[in-house]
C-alpha cells in the first residue's frame, strides 16, 4: 500500500511523456487482491483490470488462429480530469514461458492480409478437389445385351464391367452434384470468414492517440509469438505503464 501510494502521488499517468532511463519507470502492476486490481472479463476472455488516478487499464490475451501471432485487447477509460497520452511509446510484451524473449509487434494490416491470403488459398484447395466430385453408378443388365464382349471382365473409359453368366454389372463414374455443390459453398464459407476475421483486425489495431477525460477507447494490439504459456505485458500511458501478467502472479 505505501508503495502504491508513492507512486500514485506521482500522476506519472497524467503527465505528458519525457524520456527518462528505465529504472526511472513509474510502472502501475496488477497485483491480485490489490485495493486497485480487479477481474473482469472482455470477448470471452478473462481480463485483469488496474486502475490509478481515475484511469482505468484492462487487458487479456488470446491467440490469434491460423496464426503465429498473439492478440492483447485492451480498454482503457479516462475518468481524471486531464487528457492523456495512450502508447507515447512502443508498449511491450515479454515472453517467460516457453521461450524467453521480447517479442515483436505485429502490423494489424500485414495480419489481416496474411489472415485473408490463408483463407483464400484453402478455400483454393476445397472448389480444386470438390468440383469435379464424381459418384459411382452401378447399373445391372440381365443377358448379354447384344454387344458385350463374350468374356468376363473388362472396362471402358470412366466405369468399369464384369460379367458372370447371363449378368453383366456396369459400374460408371458420373458427376456428383451435390458434392460439388458442396464443397463450393464451404470453400465460399472459408473465403468469407478469412474475410470477416481480417477486418475484425484492420478496424480493431490500437496505435498512439489521446484519450479525453470521459473518453474511452477498446480494441487489440498483435505480437508476433504463438502458444504463450506466460508473459509480462507493459501500455504505456503518459509517463508511467501499466503492467500485466498472463497468468496472474508470474
Amino acid at each position: 500500500m505505501t508503495a502504491l501510494g508513492i507512486k500514485l502521488a506521482t500522476n506519472a499517468c497524467t503527465s505528458p511523456y519525457t524520456p527518462h532511463p528505465y529504472w526511472q519507470n513509474v510502472d502501475f502492476k496488477f497485483n491480485e487482491g490489490a485495493p486497485n486490481c480487479q477481474r473482469g472479463s472482455y470477448q470471452g476472455t478473462q481480463q485483469e483490470i488496474i486502475n490509478t488516478n481515475g484511469i482505468t487499464v484492462g487487458a487479456s490475451m488470446q491467440p490469434v488462429e491460423s496464426t503465429k501471432s498473439t492478440q492483447v485487447n485492451i480498454v482503457v477509460r479516462n475518468d481524471s480530469n486531464q487528457q492523456i497520452q495512450f502508447l507515447p511509446i512502443s508498449p511491450t510484451l515479454w515472453v517467460t514461458s516457453p521461450k524467453i524473449g521480447l517479442t515483436m509487434q505485429v502490423d494489424p494490416t500485414k495480419l489481416a492480409n496474411t489472415i485473408q491470403k490463408k483463407g483464400d488459398r484453402k478455400a483454393a484447395w476445397i472448389r480444386f478437389w470438390g468440383e469435379n466430385a464424381t459418384t459411382t453408378l452401378t447399373s445391372t443388365m440381365i443377358g448379354n445385351g447384344g454387344f458385350y464382349p463374350p468374356f468376363y471382365g473388362g472396362g471402358y473409359p470412366g466405369g468399369y464391367w464384369n460379367r458372370s453368366g447371363n449378368m453383366t454389372i456396369m459400374n460408371t463414374q458420373v458427376p456428383n452434384y451435390a458434392a460439388q455443390a458442396a464443397a463450393l459453398q464451404r470453400a465460399a464459407d472459408v473465403s468469407n470468414l478469412a474475410q470477416q476475421n481480417a477486418n475484425t483486425i484492420k478496424t480493431s489495431g490500437l496505435g498512439p492517440t489521446t484519450i479525453a477525460p470521459g473518453q474511452t477507447i477498446a480494441g487489440a494490439l498483435f505480437f508476433d509469438a504463438p502458444k504463450i504459456s506466460a508473459a509480462t505485458l507493459r501500455i504505456p500511458i503518459g509517463n508511467g505503464a501499466f503492467k500485466f501478467d498472463f497468468p496472474p502472479g508470474n
